[in-house]
């Protein structure tokens, strides 16, 4: 289905029901400032900043053309800021509503500049998961808002697989193939090696020598089954996925994490590195509580103002009210902008009585960051 006709439907119509009144309160007793029910104050001062949303919600059906972030996806949502958005950038402000398995990291960080290049603060919202080429463009946001099992993801890539069409495979499951048969066949040669030394008296060295040879001989079947270009390709992917997240945070602004001392600046290098390297496969959670723990401006959902229309268009598009199946392919995936009337119209932000358990103490619990407000985070 066209996204023009996706979103033209009156949101009451699809509404779940009730939606909750979020609290004042993000954090240990912060009240994030820029977060109001109209819309914020301008970077220039006077007159008040215009705010929009892009909705970016993809599943990753193989059928469905715009079910992850690539060139095409790229271009609409180009087109629709294009068609949307009518204030400079420095009295615009944009909430991305993000829901996506990720996709091509180029397109990410393409996004990310268009993105920062139409507006003076940037926030992105995730209801349940941005993976991937999404987590590249959440973490360059001036505010990431996360539901209490939201979860981003390593900078992973996804590459094809040299051998199945139309399959793809992880890029650090493959660079990491190498580094783990290494380690496996040195530790087999140190303790079988060590063992046979033990137990007949023949010499080390000779030990060794000959056991090198067997263990060569062991895993060269399986080193065989390793292909050059795609270890390669797979390595050089995960290296632009951390120079793109290198390159974002450094414009976001500063990076820092709570210490005894204080605040503990982190470079933009290691908190990139981090994501890269640090978790153990493609689908790996990481929570707000760890993403706040890198020191990114990371805050409960509940406390964003508009987190009842966002709740009630994601309940809509997560049971299906905007897929489309035929014979020959299957779609679920909303792309579009909106102004703030915009969003009023369809979804009116109504204040309800049954707001959903604030946990922000749990994440104090697990960790904290010191962060400050979003406003102090400074405007890029």
């Amino acid at each position: 289905m066209p996204d023009n006709e996706q979103t033209s439907q009156p949101g009451a119509s699809i509404r779940p029901g009730p939606q909750a009144a979020p609290p004042t309160k993000v954090g240990v007793d912060q009240e994030p400032p820029g977060i109001s029910s109209t819309s914020s104050a301008s970077p220039e001062g006077g007159s008040a900043a215009e705010r929009y949303f892009l909705i970016l919600f993809q599943t990753g059906l193989r059928t469905d053309e715009l079910g992850a972030l690539d060139r095409r996806v790229f271009l609409a949502v180009q087109e629709k800021l294009d068609n949307v958005i009518e204030t400079p950038r420095k009295k615009t402000e944009i909430d991305v509503w993000l829901d996506s398995p990720g996709g091509d990291a180029h397109v990410a960080y393409k996004l990310f500049l268009e993105l920062r290049s139409r507006c003076a603060r940037l926030r992105v919202v995730v209801p349940d998961f941005a993976k991937s080429a999404a987590t590249l463009l959440a973490i360059g946001a001036d505010e990431i808002w996360m539901a209490p099992a939201a979860e981003l993801g390593p900078l992973d890539a996804q590459i094809e697989h040299p051998d199945r069409e139309g399959v793809s495979v992880s890029a650090l499951d493959v660079a990491d193939a190498v580094e783990f048969l290494m380690r496996i066949a040195v530790k087999h040669l140190l303790l079988s090696g060590g063992y046979i030394v033990k137990s007949t008296g023949l010499a080390r060295a000779s030990v060794l020598e000959q056991f090198a040879k067997f263990s060569a001989e062991f895993f060269r079947p399986l080193i065989g089954k390793l292909d050059p270009h795609l270890v390669h390709k797979a390595a050089n992917e995960l290296v632009v996925a951390g120079r793109y997240a290198t390159s974002m945070l450094r414009m976001r602004g500063k990076v820092s994490i709570a210490t005894p001392n204080g605040k503990e600046p982190l470079s933009a290098v290691r908190v990139a590195r981090c994501l890269v390297e640090d978790y153990p496969s493609h689908g790996f959670v990481i929570s707000r509580t760890a993403i706040k723990n890198l020191g990114l401006p990371v805050y409960p959902i509940s406390g964003y103002n508009y987190w009842g229309q966002a709740k009630a268009l994601y309940f809509a598009y997560s049971h299906g009210q905007f897929a489309k199946d035929t014979e020959e392919s299957q779609e679920n995936h909303l792309i579009d902008v909106w102004s703030l009337a915009d969003l009023n119209t369809r979804f009116p932000n109504e204040d309800a009585n049954d707001a959903e358990p604030e946990d922000s103490a749990n994440d104090n619990n697990q960790g904290k960051t010191g962060e400050s407000s979003p406003a102090a985070e400074g405007t890029p």
